[in-house]
């Protein structure tokens, strides 16, 4: 199940993630948030690229972190993660199933 399916297909005021320790809880405005990042994320992964960096390494994450954390550098756990989401973003959109975190 995607974060676009739920923004689109569900009428909610509050979404539980069973994911997070300890649970998290947001708003649909959360969802769209989250939506927009895996947008970013993947763009700033293009940049990487474009720029010849090699996917998954420490440049790539120095680049993708410099583009994203205007934006997203507040999120709990933003710096934490970001090798990994990069990780699961290549996989993904490789068609491939990313190891869980």
């Amino acid at each position: 199940m995607g974060v676009q399916w739920l923004e689109e297909k569900l009428d909610f005021d509050v979404i539980v993630s069973g994911h997070a320790t300890p649970q998290m809880s947001g708003t649909k405005e959360d969802v769209v948030a989250q939506r927009g990042y895996y947008r970013d994320l993947s763009d700033a992964i293009a940049t990487a690229r474009a720029a010849g960096l090699a996917d998954g390494t420490p440049e790539m994450t120095t680049l993708a972190g410099s583009i994203l954390h205007p934006k997203y550098g507040g999120w709990r756990r933003f710096d934490e993660f970001l090798a990994l989401n990069i990780q699961g973003m290549i996989a993904w959109r490789a068609g491939k199933s990313p190891s869980a975190h």
